[in-house]
């Protein structure tokens, strides 16, 4: 794969999309939504050969049955939880009788985007204490949307409440998202909570975890709820750090592994005093692959203040090309490459997660 190719991905990745990746993704969608109502549908599937250059070198065709309708065909099963609903409002996705497909596509798993429900349900220092100034309004709705459908939620923990953020302690300190033209999201920082000149912003922020882990044993104690642990680490404008920092990569390791060892072992504690048991995970990367790769799951899986309490292991892959297909530079060229393409990633997130000193390591999601 060569560099350009694999500079293409990093830039789409950072949701920088093109025209044509734009269009490719409106495909995609319109492709879902359309499977429920095929029956059995019949395609003509190119695959392309890489060369060890990674350059196109032949091409095959082959004609492939798809069977959405009579589900008799056992061969290759599509596990409950290989494909669900994602996206920051499900409400969107099951509008216009949207949600009648649902029980008939088999899902059972929703993704509750990367929605910042912290600044939501915590607006104010005042509010982890006192319920009455708590905002539970959209987590509450999606979650009774995931109950209504039968669907088991992931729950994206992530973002810093104004509170909690640099600019607002006293004496007052830099955020990092803001020293950049034009200025990042605000809340995409590492939470800061200065007492004396002492911090602790993390903690704070793992104590507002529990509560929600709290919150949602009481309210939706059949949910079996997983939570994610921020959103994109791994981007800068996900978790911000200085303008120039030549280290920033090392940097948003370090920031994200306190944010995860101060967060789960409190909502773990909260859930065995419930009387329930959640799984929690990340780091939701944006990039998983190659060497970026091995900077960020080694660090995790084997730092003893987090491992133990890593039940699931979780990355975003966006889809990009030039074309649908048609070439390396096409969708299914790019999805099909060897050292990145879908499977490839796959692969190479599995190899890292097995290394891991995580408890079932072997069998770690």
């Amino acid at each position: 794969m060569n560099k350009s190719k694999q500079n293409e991905f990093r830039f789409l990745s950072q949701e920088k999309r093109s025209n044509s990746g734009r269009f490719l993704g409106g495909l995609t969608v319109f492709l879902v939504l359309s499977l429920p109502v095929l029956l059995i549908g019949r395609t003509l599937l190119t695959t392309f050969a890489a060369s060890p250059q990674g350059n196109t070198a032949a091409s095959s065709s082959h004609n492939v049955t798809v069977d959405f309708g009579s589900r008799q065909n056992h061969g290759h099963p599509i596990p409950s939880q290989f494909l669900g609903i994602g996206g920051i409002d499900m409400s969107i996705a099951l509008s216009n009788n949207g949600g009648k497909y649902v029980p008939q596509a088999g899902f059972h798993f929703a993704k509750m985007g990367d929605h910042d429900y912290m600044s939501e349900i915590f607006p104010t220092l005042a509010s982890m204490a006192n319920p009455s100034q708590q905002n539970w309004t959209r987590l509450d709705q999606q979650l009774t949307l995931a109950k209504q459908y039968n669907l088991q939620p992931m729950i994206t923990l992530a973002y810093t409440p104004s509170w909690l953020q640099p600019q607002n302690q006293t004496p007052r300190q830099t955020n990092a998202c803001l020293t950049y033209s034009p200025p990042i999201t605000a809340a995409n920082v590492k939470p800061m909570f200065l007492v004396n000149g002492q911090d602790s912003g993390t903690h704070l922020w793992g104590k507002l975890a529990a509560l929600i882990v709290a919150h949602v044993d009481q309210k939706f104690p059949q949910a079996q709820s997983l939570y994610e642990i921020w959103n994109q680490p791994d981007g800068n404008t996900f978790l911000c750090m200085p303008k120039g920092d030549k280290n920033g990569d090392a940097d948003r390791v370090t920031a994200y592994k306190a944010i995860y060892a101060a967060a789960a072992p409190l909502m773990r504690a909260q859930a065995s005093k419930d009387g329930t048991h959640v799984k929690i995970g990340g780091p939701a990367l944006v990039y998983a692959l190659q060497s970026h790769l091995q900077m960020w799951l080694p660090a995790l899986l084997n730092d003893p203040a987090i491992y133990p309490y890593v039940d699931f292991i979780s990355y975003h892959r966006y889809l990009y090309g030039k074309t649908f297909s048609g070439g390396g530079t096409s969708l299914v060229g790019n999805a099909q490459d060897s050292l990145l393409g879908v499977t490839a990633e796959y692969e190479q997130v599995a190899r890292a997660v097995r290394a891991g000193k995580q408890p079932n390591a072997a069998r770690t999601p």
